[in-house]
This record gives structure tokens, C-alpha cells and sequence, in this order.
């Protein structure tokens, strides 16, 4: 029955460490809760769960003071918690946000995803993307969009039909019925394509490779300074919650849930 409870308690270590080593960040409805928890219910306010840009994962804080971020940044921690545009190409933020208040920019980014629905712009980290009816399959607005071009899911509908053109007349970019023999008509709306598409085009520095050599060995070097401090601590857990078992030493309550589970 010893052995038993010991080998539980050394699978009950390791699980332990290596969901610590990959943790996740509560949610709204659980961050005051962990807060509180996390920081003894003290420092409840300088709470933080940020991403960790040197050890490339998320980390809980009680350190540092709240600062506000500007819209569409979020704040990651590189030695210091620093502002920098959403990470997720597929989240955006519109106001501003304090770094105890959450872990990622705040909104995921809609899909266009409906019947003749097709991306018109990417927006950016402060501004949701927008959606086109592809026209030249024939599909045009079914509700009059203030932008008459494209239309943000978010706020407006962007429901398209099959729009039917009379004999001899094309839909144009404009979702209005052109005859064939019009030349003279200017068009409002971009054509289809990437080049006319308004896609966000971001203009990043490159890194030397000699400052992609250091990164990759300082994360090295912490993933194993980390892994190594995680096995030494399992290891001493493990004996002494061994040596606690053996002797009938080791409270109730710290193994009442690996006897019920036994």
C-alpha cells in the first residue's frame, strides 16, 4: 500500500511541474480569484499574467505596478513589462488596457465566413477586419452598407446574396448592374486581388544572424536552467513526501485525495 501511495505521489509531483511549465492564464471570470491566490490577497492589483518574451511563455506576477497599454498594444514582459502591438494577428484591442487586467489583446478578430463572403481588408491590432461580397460570382449586399464597399461583422451585417443582373449587364465592383458596353462609368469599389484588397502590409527590421544566434542561446539556456530546477524540485518533493508516507508522518489532508483515488 506504501509503494502505491509513493508512486501516486511521485505521478502527482511531475504532473504538477510540467502544468506549471505549461501554464495558461485564468479568464476574466477566474482572474480575480487567482489573483488573489497567487498573490496572498494582498497585492491583489499588481497582479499580472504576461507573456514572458525571453522564456517564450506565460508568467504570473505580483511585482510590478499596473500601467495602462494604448490601443491595439499589450504588454509582455522582457526583463521589465514593455507595450508592444497585439501578438496575435488574429486578436485586436480598440482602447486602451491595464496589465493586470488581462493576458492578450481583448477581441478575436471575425471571420468572413458566410455564403459570398470574402476578406476585404485585415485590419490591424486596433481595428476588427472587414469583409467584401465577391462579385464576381455574382454577390452583392443585401443590406445598404454605410461603406458601400466593405463591411465590419462586428458591427454591421454582412450577408450577401446572389444578386441577378439583366440580360447584357455585368456586377461590378460597385454591386450594381453595369451593361456590358458601358466605358465610361468609374468605379468606387477596389477590384478583387490581393494588390487591391487594402491588405495590412507590416514592416519588420530583420535580426542579424548573430542576433538570432544569441536569442537561441540565452532561450536554451533558460529552458534548461528551468527544466533542470523543475526535476530537482520533484525530486525532493518525491523524497520527502516518501519519507513522511513510510513513517506515517505526512498529514491527512495533504493525501486524502490519493487515497480516494487509490
Amino acid at each position: 500500500m506504501k509503494i502505491g501511495l509513493i508512486v501516486l505521489v511521485l505521478f502527482n509531483a511531475f504532473c504538477n511541474a510540467f502544468s506549471y511549465w505549461n501554464m495558461r492564464c485564468p479568464s476574466q471570470s477566474e482572474w480575480g480569484v487567482i489573483s488573489s491566490w497567487v498573490c496572498n490577497g494582498t497585492e491583489t492589483k499588481k497582479y499580472t499574467c504576461l507573456y514572458n518574451a525571453i522564456r517564450r511563455q506565460y508568467e504570473e506576477s505580483c511585482k510590478f505596478q499596473p500601467v495602462i497599454s494604448g490601443n491595439g498594444s499589450q504588454y509582455v514582459i522582457s526583463v521589465y513589462p514593455n507595450s508592444e502591438p497585439c501578438r496575435n494577428y488574429d486578436r485586436y484591442q480598440p482602447f486602451p488596457l491595464g496589465s493586470n487586467a488581462g493576458s492578450d489583446c481583448v477581441f478575436q478578430k471575425s471571420t468572413c465566413s458566410e455564403e459570398g463572403n470574402i476578406l476585404f481588408h485585415h485590419g490591424s491590432p486596433k481595428t476588427d477586419l472587414s469583409c467584401r461580397c465577391n462579385f464576381q460570382k455574382g454577390f452583392g449586399f443585401v443590406n445598404e452598407i454605410p461603406n458601400r464597399c466593405d463591411c465590419i461583422p462586428s458591427q454591421e451585417d454582412c450577408s450577401c446574396y446572389l444578386k441577378q443582373c439583366p440580360l447584357g449587364h455585368r456586377l461590378i465592383s460597385d454591386y450594381a448592374c453595369l451593361h456590358e458596353d458601358d466605358r465610361k462609368h468609374i468605379v468606387k469599389c477596389p477590384e478583387m486581388g490581393p494588390e487591391n484588397s487594402r491588405k495590412m502590409t507590416t514592416h519588420l527590421r530583420q535580426l542579424s544572424s548573430k542576433e538570432l544566434k544569441n536569442i537561441e542561446f540565452l532561450n536554451r539556456r533558460i529552458d534548461f536552467i528551468g527544466l533542470t530546477c523543475l526535476t530537482g524540485i520533484c525530486i525532493v518533493y518525491a523524497i520527502v513526501a516518501s519519507l513522511l508516507i513510510i513513517t506515517n508522518k505526512i498529514p491527512k489532508m495533504c493525501y486524502i485525495d490519493i487515497l480516494k483515488a487509490a
